[in-house]
């Protein structure tokens, strides 16, 4: 994983971004101590949306919860901002809240250092592209049942398997659910993604470790509609006739601070 060192500059700006900022009265405290910190520093706190955050043109964000780090990666504009995930279900990244003065601190020192974060790039069918930092999962929609998937890589079959479902993982993500369904751990270091089953019908069906670009994801028999989860966050429901396809798409800059980090 690339890093380097990262300095916050004069009158530092930190933004805090929260999904639902009218929501967030246990965050307040919190607020309050970051801009106490910011103080000695001689720099400000601004709060909301991402939306928002993003127009102050902050020295570095604070994403709070798994749906504020989605909307932050959904914006390019993001990428040269680095952002420190709080209380993320985002693989290896992020740190808790109870840490984030601290780890504020760390950063407005100079201790931190910044890693780029692989990220991928979802479109379902013809639609939009969404941006993924931990992995993309393909499940039936109903509990209990299963349906037929395969996988394409720079357009070669690699298989096809009845299954719950089917997830594929960035190096960051890999630590996570494709982890907990046997797939391998995966290094930044290499340009790839992890592909696994979810609970697949032949137990000894294969995971795979393919290149990050040109993937697809099928759906083969047209029986249950199947759920498409993005870090897990559902963005529809789709059925055999519906690709997903899946490529890489930048990077997402994050701090790694010693004996914060998760």
């Amino acid at each position: 994983m690339e890093s380097a060192a990262w300095t916050a500059g004069d009158q530092p700006v930190v933004g805090v971004v929260d999904a639902d900022p009218d929501s967030a009265a246990n965050e307040d405290r919190l607020v309050d101590s970051l801009e106490t910190l910011l103080d000695e520093y001689d720099g400000s706190v601004v709060t909301g949306h991402a939306e928002t955050v993003r127009e102050a043109d902050p020295s570095f964000v604070v994403a709070f919860g798994d749906e504020a780090l989605f909307d932050v990666l959904q914006s390019a504009e993001w990428a040269e901002t680095p952002v420190l995930p709080v209380d993320c279900s985002s693989g290896a990244v992020g740190i808790r809240r109870t840490a984030l003065v601290d780890a504020t601190k760390t950063v407005l020192e100079g201790d931190a250092r910044v890693c780029e974060q692989p990220l991928l790039e979802v479109r379902i069918g013809d639609g939009e592209g969404q941006r993924a930092l931990s992995d993309i999962t393909l499940a039936t929609d109903e509990p209990a049942r299963i349906s037929e998937y395969g996988i394409e890589s720079r357009g070669e079959s690699i298989d096809q398997f009845r299954a719950d479902g089917v997830v594929v993982a960035t190096p960051s993500g890999s630590h996570g659910y494709a982890n907990a369904v046997d797939g391998p751990i995966l290094s930044a270091a290499i340009e790839a993604v992890v592909a696994a089953p979810i609970a697949p019908f032949d137990t000894h069906t294969d995971r795979w470790v393919l290149p990050d670009e040109d993937l697809s994801l099928s759906i083969e028999r047209d029986e249950d509609a199947v759920a498409v989860s993005v870090d897990g966050r559902t963005l529809e429901t789709i059925t055999a006739d519906t690709r997903v396809h899946i490529t890489a798409d930048g990077s997402l800059s994050t701090f790694a601070i010693s004996g914060k980090s998760e």
